[in-house]
């Protein structure tokens, strides 16, 4: 769709504005977030808070496709900011322009605006609405009336002629504030949720599989900023191109959404070598609470309140409601599981939908996925305890030395910032 008539996008926030007293600092992480995410995409176009929105303007020296091409991509990338409920490109009016001093509509500057975007938005065999909004209660008319007029009028002058108030292809919105009149026939639905940064920060584990990046999305669109980690059986050599590596360009994806994000790309060598001559039936439960441990000290030492996994109750052996919670009592500090109660069918939905599926399904070699044969049901705190003080009695070293060993990635927005050989 083309959008020449608008000369701004307007985003409308989700739950954020339920904030009611505390909504001023929502609305304020919302217009950094989305300032920072256009910049990173070399957008630098005006972010403004009016009233419970974000207003981006668009630059008026472009002109034909270039501008529709602008216009989409910077709609597509505020679509991803978390909080985010709709996007929406936008003909902006003064007030003055649109209502007399009588506070009555100009209805013969109003009728050509929209005649103009309906002209440019027709669609053969298609069916329309006309939704007015009428913020601006001092205006002496009813939305009704607007919706009703200005409907008459684009059936008199354009080759729309079918109106259907339930279900119509094409929706024109004329939405009047205090602040101007909104004029447009286009909105995408962003991601919702809250803007990142405004419910704290977590590690999150990240596997080479479908799951624990939709679980990762889950918690930044809650709100959270993220860092990530991930144990690999092939550490990532950076004399060579890091985007070979599909752990690196998972975090590059989710990073769209999170905003900045470390990755800690940590090796499972220790690991094994520390358990090399211990056979157990409980290798994968063990490495996995190794795991979570790990999380812990880099939430300790970058004041991160949870951890973050990808489990789904029942999908495998390992993620029983025993296990679960053999795993959680290993760690002070809290574990989120937040998808937890979805089939893998709803996963891969989600995961589709937020670009993750793709990267998550080519091939790896994922530390988990190889020791998951010989995976337990069910295991106990205790037991589990006594096999690590035989197994692993210098516990804290090795996960030191499995830190230490880790490559660092920083992501900002899509895009691999910086890449060093070790946690310092």
């Amino acid at each position: 769709m083309t959008h020449t008539y608008a000369n701004c996008i307007v985003v409308s926030f989700g739950e954020a504005t339920l904030k009611h007293r505390n909504f001023k600092m929502f609305r304020d992480r919302m217009v950094e977030n989305a300032r920072e995410k256009l910049r990173a995409n070399s957008f630098e176009w005006p972010v403004k808070p009016i009233h419970n929105r974000l207003l981006i303007h668009v630059p008026g020296d472009l002109v034909g496709s270039e501008r529709n091409v602008l216009l989409e991509e910077c709609m597509h990338l505020l679509a991803e900011v978390p909080g985010v409920s709709v996007v929406a490109p936008r003909r902006r009016l003064d007030r003055s322009e649109v209502v007399d001093e009588r506070n009555r509509i100009r209805y013969e500057v109003l009728e050509p605006l929209v005649i103009e975007v309906a002209r440019e938005t027709w669609e053969e065999g298609a069916e329309f609405v006309v939704k007015a909004k009428r913020a601006d209660r001092t205006i002496d008319t009813t939305s009704q009336r607007i919706e009703t007029r200005i409907g008459q009028a684009i059936i008199d002058s354009t080759e729309w002629s079918s109106v259907n108030l339930r279900d119509a292809g094409r929706v024109f919105h004329i939405d009047l504030y205090t602040q101007g009149a909104f004029i447009g026939a286009d909105r995408r639905q962003g991601v919702g949720g809250l803007p990142v940064g405004s419910s704290g920060h977590l590690i999150s584990l990240l596997s080479g599989g479908i799951d624990s990046p939709v679980a990762a999305f889950l918690m930044a669109k809650r709100g959270c900023r993220l860092d990530f980690l991930h144990f690999t059986a092939d550490p990532v050599q950076f004399g060579g191109d890091p985007e070979a590596n599909k752990v690196v360009r998972m975090a590059k994806r989710l990073s769209e959404f999170s905003g900045r994000s470390r990755l800690y790309l940590v090796p499972e060598v220790q690991f094994d070598l520390a358990m090399m001559g211990t056979d157990t039936p409980y290798h994968l439960l063990i490495f996995r609470r190794f795991m979570t441990r790990c999380a812990e000290v880099l939430a300790r030492g970058y004041d991160a309140s949870a951890i973050v996994v990808g489990d789904s109750l029942g999908q495998v052996a390992s993620q029983t409601i025993e296990n679960m919670v053999s795993a959680s009592r290993a760690l002070d500090t809290p574990i989120f599981r937040p998808l937890l109660g979805l089939d893998k069918k709803e996963i891969i939905e989600l995961a589709r939908k937020i670009g993750t599926y793709e990267i998550s399904i080519e091939k790896y070699k994922d530390c988990c996925a190889m020791m998951a044969r010989r995976a337990r049901t069910r295991s106990h705190d205790e037991a589990l305890r006594q096999i690590e003080a035989d197994a692993l009695p210098e516990y804290d070293r090795v996960v030191k030395e499995s830190l230490d060993a880790a490559t660092v990635v920083d992501c900002r927005f899509g895009e691999v910032i910086r890449r060093v050989a070790a946690v310092t």
